[in-house]
C-alpha cells in the first residue's frame, strides 16, 4: 500500500513541476531541508524511545562497572538481553531484513553497489528494532540505526521526486547527516562524517550542499524538542599542558589504533562465525544476546549504550585501571556479540566507550595521575573513533561538539594521526572503499570489463603537440589559444617527457611577465603517465585518482620517450564503440 502511494505521488503533476522549475542550488536546499526535518524527527524518536524504555529495564544495573561479587541479583540481565536480541531478530527477519546489523555499513554498500536504493519501511523498523535491542541491554549505539533510517528517508524522497541515481546518492548521504546530527547534536561533525564515511581515503565532496542543509535542519529539530545540552562535559587543557603531556597522547594514539584493530577483527570474526550457524536468522541475534547477557552479568558496565561510564570518567571519577581495562575488553566482545550476530544497533556508540575507557586505563597505568584521566579519555575517544571507522576529521569534530572540548583539539590531532596509522586498513565499515576510483558506482563493473579489453596503444593520439622546457609561458598561452588544448607534455631534445604544463600552471604567474618565465620553471614535474600496453581501465583509474585531464603515453618508464597521449574523451569514444559491438 505504501509503495503504491509513493508511486502515485512520484507521477503527480506537482512533483514534475517542482523538479522542473527549480535551479540546482534551490532544489538541493529544499530537498536537504525536507530530508533533514524527517531524519531529525527520526533521530528524536529513537532518542526518546531509548531514554524512556532503557531506565525501566536496565537502570537497576547501572552504577557498577564490574560485578566483582558475582551478585546473583543481576542474573536477570542474561535473559533480558537475549530476549532483546530475539525481538530484534524477529523484526529484521520478517519485516525488514536490511535492518539487521549496524546499519551504516549497509548504507555504504547501497551507495557503492545498490544504486542508493533503500526501502521506506526500513526507516521505521530499524528504529523499532534498535530501540528494543539497546533498551534491553544489548551493547549497541544509535549511530547505525539513525544513519540507515535517515538514508532510507533520503532515498525515498529521491525516488518520489524522480531524481537520478547520482542525485539519489546525495540525498541518501544527506539523510545520514540529518539523523546523526539530530542524535548526537553535532551538526558540523555530522556533515564531515557523511562526507568521509563512504571511503577510507577520500570524501564525497559533491554532496556538501544537501548534507550541510540536512545536518543543520536535523540539529535544529533535535534541539527544539530535546534541548541543547551536550552528551558529555569535557575537561580543559592549556597549551603548556599539551606540550608537557604530549607523550601520553601519542601513546594513546598507538594504543587506540591497535585496539581498533582488535575490535574490528573480533567483530567480524564473531559475525562470520555466527553467519555460518545453521539457525534461523531470527535466532542468531538471540544467541548473540545470550552471550552478551553473560558478559553483562560479569561486567554490568557494558549494558546498553554505557554512556554513563564515559560521563563519570570525564567528570573526574577515579576507577582502577584494571576495572577500566576489563570494561574495555568486555565492551568489545559484547558489541561483537550483540551487533555482529545480526542484532540491530550501531557501533559508533560502543566505540566511544571503548576508546574512552581503554585510554583512561592506559593513562592510569602509565602515570598513576587521576588528573590526566579525563583528558586522556576524551582524546582516546576521538582516536579510537577515527581508527575504527576511518573518519579522522569527523571523529575529532563530533567529539568536540558532543563535549564542548575545544581545548582538546591539538592533542586529539596528534593522537588521531598515530591511531589512524596504527590501525592500518582495518575498518568497522566493511563496505568502505579506498577512494572514488574504487567505487563501482563511479567506475562500474560492466564498464571496467569493457575497458579491460582495450589497450592504450589502440586509442591514443600519436600526433602530439608538445612544448620545450626552454619556451616561455607566453608561447604556451598562444598555443592554447590556437589549439584549444589546455595542457601539453614538455619534451626535451631527446624526446623524453620531463613535465606537463597546463593553463592552471600559467595562471599562477603575472600575465604581464609571461614572456620572461620559462616552461621548465612552471611545469609540473610529478608526472602521471601511461604505457602503450596498459588497459584503458588502468588509464581511467589514473585519470580519476590523480584528477588529471590527460595522460602522456611513454614507450616505457625507463626511457620516458613520448609516443602519444590519451584523454578521457579517447577512452569514452573507445568504450562507446566497443559497447555498440557487444550490443
Amino acid at each position: 500500500m505504501l509503495r503504491r502511494w509513493l508511486d502515485a505521488l512520484a507521477k503527480s503533476v506537482w512533483v514534475k513541476r517542482v523538479t522542473g522549475s527549480l535551479r540546482d542550488i534551490e532544489l538541493w536546499i529544499i530537498l536537504g531541508s525536507i530530508v533533514g526535518l524527517l531524519s531529525g524527527l527520526a533521530g528524536v524518536a529513537l532518542t526518546l524511545a531509548i531514554e524512556h524504555i532503557s531506565p525501566m529495564l536496565i537502570g537497576g544495573a547501572h552504577g557498577a562497572l564490574v560485578n566483582t561479587g558475582l551478585d546473583p541479583g543481576l542474573l536477570w540481565v542474561i535473559p533480558l538481553v537475549a530476549l532483546g536480541g530475539l525481538a530484534s531478530g524477529l523484526i529484521t527477519s520478517f519485516l525488514a531484513p536490511e535492518a539487521e546489523g549496524h546499519g551504516t555499513d549497509y548504507v555504504i554498500e547501497s551507495i557503492h553497489r545498490r544504486k542508493a536504493e533503500l526501502r521506506a519501511r526500513v526507516a521505521v523498523w530499524k528504529i523499532i528494532a534498535s530501540s528494543i535491542l539497546i533498551s534491553t541491554g544489548g551493547s549497541a549505539g544509535k549511530e547505525g540505526p539513525i544513519a540507515q533510517s535517515g538514508a532510507s528517508i533520503g532515498s525515498t524522497i529521491a525516488m518520489i521526486m524522480r531524481l537520478t541515481k547520482v542525485e539519489r546518492r546525495l540525498l541518501v548521504l544527506a539523510g545520514v547527516a540529518g539523523g546523526i546530527s539530530s542524535v548526537f547534536k553535532a551538526p558540523l561533525g555530522a556533515v564531515i562524517f557523511a562526507l568521509e564515511v563512504p571511503y577510507k581515503r577520500d570524501i564525497e565532496a559533491e554532496a556538501v550542499t544537501p548534507i550541510a542543509v540536512s545536518s543543520f535542519t536535523g540539529y535544529l529539530v533535535s534541539t527544539q524538542i530535546l534541548g541543547g545540552s551536550t552528551l558529555f562535559n569535557a575537561p580543559t587543557i592549556t597549551p603548556e599542558g599539551v606540550y608537557r603531556h604530549l607523550w601520553i597522547f601519542l601513546a594513546i594514539g598507538l594504543f587506540t589504533g591497535l585496539l581498533a584493530r582488535l575490535f574490528v577483527r573480533t567483530f567480524y570474526w564473531v559475525a562470520d562465525r555466527v553467519s555460518m550457524l545453521r539457525l534461523h536468522r531470527a535466532l542468531k541475534p538471540a544467541l548473540g544476546g545470550l552471550g552478551a547477557g553473560l558478559i553483562a552479568f560479569l561486567v554490568p558496565g557494558v549494558l546498553g549504550q554505557s554512556y554513563w561510564v564515559v560521563g563519570e570518567i570525564l567528570g573526574g571519577t577515579v576507577y582502577p585501571w584494571g576495572l577500566l581495562l576489563a570494561l574495555t575488553l568486555a565492551k568489545v566482545l559484547a558489541t561483537s556479540l550483540s551487533v555482529g550476530s545480526g542484532g540491530s544497533g550501531g557501533v559508533f556508540g560502543p566505540s566511544i566507550v571503548i576508546g574512552a575507557s581503554g585510554s583512561a586505563a592506559l593513562a592510569m597505568l602509565l602515570t598513576g595521575d587521576p588528573s590526566l584521566v579525563p583528558m586522556a579519555s576524551l582524546v582516546g575517544m576521538m582516536a579510537f573513533l577515527a581508527a575504527a571507522g576511518k573518519v579522522p576529521l569527523a571523529a575529532i569534530v563530533m567529539a568536540v561538539e558532543m563535549s564542548r572540548g575545544y581545548s582538546m583539539i591539538a592533542p586529539a590531532i596528534a593522537a588521531v594521526a598515530v591511531s589512524t596509522l596504527a590501525s592500518g586498513g582495518d575498518s568497522i565499515y566493511r563496505s568502505q572503499v579506498d577512494t572514488r576510483v574504487d567505487s563501482p558506482f563511479y567506475l562500474g563493473l560492466e564498464l571496467r570489463q569493457i575497458l579491460r579489453k582495450v589497450r592504450v596503444r589502440q586509442v591514443m593520439t600519436t600526433n602530439v603537440i608538445t612544448v620545450k622546457p626552454s619556451q616561455t609561458l607566453l608561447d604556451v598561452l598562444r598555443l592554447i589559444g590556437k589549439t584549444g588544448h589546455r595542457g601539453f607534455p614538455v619534451v626535451d631534445e631527446e624526446g623524453r617527457v620531463v613535465g606537463m604544463i597546463t593553463e592552471r600552471d600559467i595562471a599562477r604567474y603575472d600575465r604581464t611577465k609571461l614572456d620572461k618565465v620559462r616552461v621548465e620553471e612552471a611545469m609540473t614535474r610529478h608526472l602521471v603517465v601511461a604505457t602503450p600496453d596498459e588497459t584503458l581501465d588502468d588509464a581511467m583509474t589514473k585519470i580519476i585518482r590523480y584528477t588529471v585531464g590527460r595522460l602522456p603515453v611513454v614507450e616505457d618508464l625507463d626511457t620516458m620517450r613520448l609516443v602519444g597521449i590519451v584523454t578521457p574523451r579517447d577512452i569514452l569514444r573507445a568504450y562507446k564503440a566497443l559497447e555498440a559491438t557487444i550490443e
